[in-house]
């Protein structure tokens, strides 16, 4: 039981959202045991009509960790919130600083990658790019934060 615990207390971040998730035991008939995120109410697979109480909240715990983005990485949804949208506009707004050298790699890919016209330049593609950057972060910053215990 020590072992469940600890797994419930180590439970990783929705990969939806990134907010903190809980485990819930035996709410619903049928399902004893299931992992939902406090922010966005995703729910990880249910477990336990037909096994015993440690066996089948262990399971929930683990598939509701094997889900769970890569280190470094959220899960974001497929479509923009306008949340989102206005932190990327926000941040293009602002001076690129720093953004610039990854710009230029990016531009070189791009020209290696596409017919560019003639008179486009890495520079010139690494400009527009070069709003990206801040724009992506913005973005994935607007996401919902996580839950705070009370």
């Amino acid at each position: 039981m020590a072992d469940l615990m600890q797994q419930a207390r180590e439970l990783l971040p929705c990969p939806f959202c990134g907010c903190a998730a809980t485990l819930r035991v035996g709410e619903r008939m049928l399902v004893d045991a299931h992992v939902i995120c406090e922010g966005c109410s995703a729910e990880g697979p249910g477990f336990g009509a037909d096994a015993t109480e440690g066996d089948f909240t262990m399971e929930a715990l683990e598939a509701w960790n094997r889900r769970a983005a890569p280190e470094g990485f959220v899960m974001v949804p497929v479509e923009p919130t306008p949340e989102r949208l206005a932190a990327a506009a926000l941040a293009v707004l602002a001076p690129a600083n720093g953004d610039m050298e990854l710009a230029r790699r990016a531009a070189q890919i791009v020209i290696q990658s596409a017919d560019a016209p003639h008179g486009i330049t890495v520079d010139i593609i690494a400009a527009s790019i070069a709003t990206m950057a801040p724009a992506y972060r913005a973005m994935l910053a607007a996401r919902p934060q996580g839950v705070k215990d009370a």
